[in-house]
């Protein structure tokens, strides 16, 4: 695929008397980090519910507590560093 990125579905996700088609699409970088994948059948409509699961990592930080904003150069640059805006 462009742009390094793979399709996670690859059945179809409607259907209509005889015609199966590949509607829904969702596209992922890295299929390492997939859990899973599927559709979802439902009669209530033709058109299938498509989800995916994906690992993920979550870095748990002490939270740093500001009680008032300072205005100045040295607010300004532990106020970008926290929030991760390193190249302003």
């Amino acid at each position: 695929m462009s742009f390094g990125e793979y399709p996670l579905i690859n059945k179809p996700t409607t259907v209509k008397n005889t015609i199966a088609d590949l509607i829904d699409n969702i596209f992922i970088n890295d299929l390492g980090k997939v859990e899973t994948m599927s559709a979802i059948v439902c009669d209530i409509s033709d058109h299938y519910q498509i989800f995916h699961i994906t690992k993920t990592s979550v870095e748990i930080c002490d939270p740093n507590i500001i009680k008032k904003r300072q205005f100045n150069d040295k607010g300004i640059s532990q106020s970008t560093h926290v929030i991760g805006l390193n190249y302003i």
